[in-house]
Protein backbone atom coordinates (compact mmCIF):
# COMPACT_ATOMS: atom_id res chain seq x y z
CA UNK A 1 0.00 0.00 0.00
CA UNK A 2 1.37 3.42 -0.94
CA UNK A 3 1.66 6.07 1.78
CA UNK A 4 -1.15 8.59 1.71
CA UNK A 5 -0.15 11.84 0.04
CA UNK A 6 -0.43 14.58 2.59
CA UNK A 7 0.52 18.22 2.30
CA UNK A 8 2.08 19.89 5.30
CA UNK A 9 3.62 23.32 5.62
CA UNK A 10 6.38 22.13 7.98
CA UNK A 11 8.71 19.17 7.56
CA UNK A 12 7.33 16.23 9.51
CA UNK A 13 9.42 14.20 11.92
CA UNK A 14 8.48 10.95 13.61
CA UNK A 15 10.19 10.90 17.00
CA UNK A 16 10.57 7.35 18.31
CA UNK A 17 11.41 7.63 22.02
CA UNK A 18 10.12 5.72 25.03
CA UNK A 19 11.22 8.07 27.83
CA UNK A 20 8.50 10.73 28.52
CA UNK A 21 10.97 13.43 29.57
CA UNK A 22 13.11 12.94 26.46
CA UNK A 23 9.98 12.91 24.31
CA UNK A 24 9.22 16.43 25.55
CA UNK A 25 12.81 17.60 25.08
CA UNK A 26 13.05 16.28 21.51
CA UNK A 27 9.60 17.55 20.63
CA UNK A 28 10.48 21.01 21.96
CA UNK A 29 13.86 21.18 20.19
CA UNK A 30 12.60 19.92 16.85
CA UNK A 31 9.47 22.09 16.94
CA UNK A 32 11.59 25.12 17.73
CA UNK A 33 13.67 24.73 14.57
CA UNK A 34 10.67 24.20 12.31
CA UNK A 35 9.39 20.63 12.45
CA UNK A 36 5.89 19.29 12.88
CA UNK A 37 6.44 16.48 15.39
CA UNK A 38 4.67 13.21 16.12
CA UNK A 39 5.82 10.91 18.92
CA UNK A 40 5.80 7.12 18.98
CA UNK A 41 6.66 5.61 22.37
CA UNK A 42 7.68 2.24 20.97
CA UNK A 43 8.42 0.36 17.76
CA UNK A 44 4.89 -1.02 17.42
CA UNK A 45 3.41 2.50 17.45
CA UNK A 46 6.07 3.73 15.02
CA UNK A 47 5.33 0.93 12.55
CA UNK A 48 1.61 1.77 12.70
CA UNK A 49 2.49 5.31 11.54
CA UNK A 50 4.68 4.28 8.59
CA UNK A 51 1.95 4.83 5.99
CA UNK A 52 2.04 8.54 6.74
CA UNK A 53 4.47 10.78 4.89
CA UNK A 54 7.59 11.64 6.93
CA UNK A 55 10.49 13.93 6.12
CA UNK A 56 12.63 12.54 8.95
CA UNK A 57 12.69 9.59 11.34
CA UNK A 58 14.38 10.50 14.66
CA UNK A 59 14.83 7.29 16.63
CA UNK A 60 16.22 6.15 19.93
CA UNK A 61 18.08 2.83 19.82
CA UNK A 62 17.07 1.49 23.25
CA UNK A 63 13.33 0.95 22.73
CA UNK A 64 11.29 -1.31 25.04
CA UNK A 65 9.79 -3.62 22.41
CA UNK A 66 12.46 -3.74 19.68
CA UNK A 67 16.01 -2.59 19.18
CA UNK A 68 16.09 0.66 17.18
CA UNK A 69 18.51 -0.87 14.69
CA UNK A 70 16.12 -3.74 14.03
CA UNK A 71 13.29 -1.22 13.60
CA UNK A 72 15.37 0.72 11.08
CA UNK A 73 16.10 -2.45 9.09
CA UNK A 74 12.35 -3.19 8.96
CA UNK A 75 11.69 0.41 7.88
CA UNK A 76 14.25 0.17 5.08
CA UNK A 77 12.67 -3.09 3.83
CA UNK A 78 9.26 -1.40 3.87
CA UNK A 79 10.61 1.65 2.02
CA UNK A 80 12.40 -0.48 -0.59
CA UNK A 81 9.04 -1.96 -1.58
CA UNK A 82 7.74 1.59 -2.13
CA UNK A 83 10.87 2.96 -3.77
CA UNK A 84 11.38 5.67 -1.14
CA UNK A 85 14.05 6.59 1.40
CA UNK A 86 13.24 8.66 4.48
CA UNK A 87 16.26 10.28 6.15
CA UNK A 88 16.77 8.65 9.54
CA UNK A 89 18.69 9.85 12.57
CA UNK A 90 19.71 7.41 15.34
CA UNK A 91 20.52 8.62 18.83
CA UNK A 92 21.55 6.67 21.85
CA UNK A 93 22.98 6.95 25.33
CA UNK A 94 25.06 3.82 24.67
CA UNK A 95 27.90 5.94 23.29
CA UNK A 96 29.78 6.38 20.06
CA UNK A 97 30.60 2.66 19.92
CA UNK A 98 27.13 2.13 18.38
CA UNK A 99 27.80 4.39 15.37
CA UNK A 100 28.88 1.69 12.89
CA UNK A 101 26.09 -0.66 13.92
CA UNK A 102 23.46 2.08 13.50
CA UNK A 103 24.75 3.18 10.11
CA UNK A 104 24.92 -0.46 8.96
CA UNK A 105 21.29 -0.91 10.05
CA UNK A 106 20.26 1.85 7.64
CA UNK A 107 20.38 5.06 9.66
CA UNK A 108 21.77 8.06 7.77
CA UNK A 109 23.12 9.96 10.79
CA UNK A 110 24.02 9.16 14.36
CA UNK A 111 24.22 11.10 17.64
CA UNK A 112 25.03 10.37 21.26
CA UNK A 113 22.80 11.63 24.08
CA UNK A 114 23.03 14.28 25.26
CA UNK A 115 23.60 16.20 22.03
CA UNK A 116 24.41 19.86 21.89
CA UNK A 117 21.87 21.86 19.91
CA UNK A 118 24.53 22.91 17.41
CA UNK A 119 25.47 19.28 16.69
CA UNK A 120 21.85 18.31 16.19
CA UNK A 121 21.17 21.29 13.94
CA UNK A 122 24.22 20.54 11.75
CA UNK A 123 23.19 16.89 11.38
CA UNK A 124 19.61 17.84 10.48
CA UNK A 125 20.76 20.37 7.88
CA UNK A 126 22.92 17.67 6.33
CA UNK A 127 20.00 15.23 6.23
CA UNK A 128 17.45 17.75 4.98
CA UNK A 129 19.24 20.29 2.77
CA UNK A 130 16.03 21.23 0.94
CA UNK A 131 14.26 22.42 4.10
CA UNK A 132 14.81 25.79 5.66
CA UNK A 133 15.23 25.06 9.35
CA UNK A 134 15.48 27.73 12.01
CA UNK A 135 18.84 27.87 13.74
CA UNK A 136 18.65 27.31 17.51
CA UNK A 137 20.51 30.55 18.13
CA UNK A 138 17.83 32.43 16.15
CA UNK A 139 14.97 31.04 18.27
CA UNK A 140 13.87 32.18 21.68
Amino acid sequence: MMPAVQHHSLPRVLIIEDHPFLQKIHEHCLSKIGFETVIASDAETAMALWEEQWDLIFSDIGLPDMDGNELCKKRRTYEAQLGIHTPSFAYTAYGDTMRDECLAAGFDEFGVKPMRNEELYAALQKLLPDFELYDFKDTK
